[in-house]
């Protein structure tokens, strides 16, 4: 499992499950009341579709390799309603582009705008530790695609397709009391006894031809108290917003432009010790790089480990050091 990977997840998450605590208590808020309905989100419909559609199909026509066989960009807008939080990711073939925190990724590696004296600067993260393990905390673009999450959503039951007059498809589905506690509790969320019994209600409003998702909401509902969770729009083929781009050019000219007036920077884990062992990376001192550590260690700027190093990079050599916490 990722680093940190519950944080990360909570942002993008729309479907499967979270933020279950919070919604519920939010239902007692002005905000909650004017949002608790699932049939706002539905909008003008016709009769139940005739022809069926699957849990199955919904996923296999939103995996990244469904989407971008057929569009080039994707851009997922999530809205919380209970707060002023906004995650914005552009998608496109090879990279994704976290356009709320500033972080960049593709299959080698993510970057990360970091702040220098104020100042946002663009930055590689370097994860230091052998190749396996980097391989199993990188966050890849599939890693951040909305579907990653399949299979939790496989376990919904699809209670009702709607034809709208629009053209869309209204998809209604439903993980049960246990799924949704089991799925939570996988997740390190394990339900507080008063949540007991809580589903999760989904609604997707889909291009009835292809079922791509073009909007979703997601409820928790607990007796007769639902409560809205988040709001999702996806836009097939969007323009690059310029901050995406900027990223990609940074990125692009990082790998590309050669190193020209070179730096190390090494960390060595429990030096002096049988557990002994270093990692250095050599870039360009025009670029900054992001030392992502082994869980459970810090890092140090004296070999004695009495000295957090403080700061994020500079643009000499540098040999620190890293000790279990």
């Amino acid at each position: 499992m990722k680093k940190a990977i519950a944080g990360l997840l909570s942002a993008v998450m729309i479907l499967c499950l979270g933020a279950q605590a919070a919604c519920a208590e939010a239902a007692d808020t002005p905000d909650a009341s004017s949002a608790t309905e699932p049939a706002a989100a539905v909008g003008e419909q016709s009769e139940p579709r005739a022809t069926a559609v699957t849990v199955e199909d919904l996923l296999a026509a939103n995996t990244a390799e469904s989407v971008f066989a057929n569009h080039d960009t994707m851009l997922f807008q999530r809205e919380d309603p209970f707060s002023d939080e906004k995650t914005t990711i552009f998608f496109t073939r090879d990279f994704a582009c976290d356009l709320s925190t500033g972080g960049l990724f593709d299959s080698e590696d993510n970057w990360q705008y970091v702040d220098v004296n104020g100042e946002a600067v663009f930055a590689l993260d370097w994860y230091v530790m052998s190749d396996m393990e980097r391989e199993n905390l990188i966050w890849k673009p599939e890693d951040l695609f909305p579907v990653m999450y399949e299979e939790m959503v496989r376990k919904t039951e699809l209670t009702d397709v709607t034809e709208n007059e629009d053209g869309t498809l209204t998809l209604t589905c439903i993980l049960h009391a246990d799924d949704f506690a089991a799925a939570q509790e996988a997740y390190g969320n394990a339900l507080p006894e008063e949540y007991a019994g809580m589903e999760d209600l989904l609604i997707y409003t889909v291009n009835a031809e292809t079922l791509e998702i073009l909007r979703q909401e997601e409820y928790t509902v607990l007796g007769e108290e639902t409560s809205l969770i988040s709001r999702v729009a996806f836009e097939y083929d969007a323009e690059q917003p310029e901050e995406a781009g900027e990223m990609l050019a940074l990125a692009v000219e990082f790998r590309t432009s050669g190193v020209e007036n070179s730096r190390t920077v090494t960390v060595i884990y429990d030096v002096g010790t049988d557990r002994e062992e270093s990692f250095s990376v050599v870039t360009d001192r025009r670029f900054r790089v992001v030392p992502i550590l082994r869980e459970g260690y810090q890092l140090f700027s004296d070999p004695e480990g009495t000295t957090l190093f403080h700061g994020r990079d500079e643009v000499s050599d540098l040999v620190l050091y890293a000790f279990a916490a």
